[in-house]
């Protein structure tokens, strides 16, 4: 509660100083393969941190943009988040929640000038893709992803969802049946 009041504040702040044009809910974290300890309690920071710092960013902006009629808020969700994987349930899981939530949210602020994109993004090498260690296919350089988002940005695109190699296997992936996709997924590593 304490952190949602002042992510308010924080953001309130600063949209009086200088009105917020684009606001970008980059909330997220995961864990390392392997790491089944204090399972029930990482489950759950996943769930807070992914979904709820999401919303602690977001919602505060909402009725100031509204007044302006005018602002664009930009959500990171994964590509994960479009299929339970065994690998990491709970983080497909918070972002799947995330993309639903950017997705509706677009729509129901289109009347209001307010443009929303979700960002779903495939492997970026970043500190959490460094923390696995396994394969990750068709991963991407960070400024490469950044080019890419600010593009879609600029294009006013609902979903930016790259690389487009990682986005169409999980599309597919997520077609099959779900008995055939839990065969193949539940060979994987494993995470939270």
């Amino acid at each position: 509660m304490q952190n949602r009041l002042e992510m308010a504040e924080w953001i309130s702040q600063i949209d009086q100083k200088a009105p917020l044009d684009l606001v970008i809910a980059n909330a997220g974290i995961s864990n390392e393969t392997g790491l089944n300890l204090r399972e029930e309690e990482q489950v759950r920071d996943i769930f807070s941190i992914n979904i709820v710092g999401m919303l602690n960013t977001v919602l505060p902006i909402i009725q100031p943009m509204k007044l302006r009629h005018r602002g664009q808020i930009a959500i990171l969700s994964s590509l994960a988040g479009f299929r339970g994987m065994p690998s990491a349930p709970a983080y497909c899981a918070s972002k799947a929640a995330v993309r639903s939530y950017g997705e509706g949210l677009r729509g129901r602020l289109l009347n209001d000038g307010i443009q929303v994109s979700v960002i779903c993004p495939g492997f970026v090498k970043s500190r959490i893709t460094d923390a696995n260690d396994f394969e990750m296919p068709f991963m991407m350089k960070a400024d490469k992803a950044a080019r890419f988002i600010r593009k879609g940005l600029i294009n006013n695109r609902a979903r930016i969802a790259f690389p487009w190699q990682s986005y169409l296997l999980v599309r597919i992936i997520s077609a099959l049946p779900l008995s055939w996709a839990d065969k193949w997924l539940s060979r994987g590593p494993k995470k939270i």
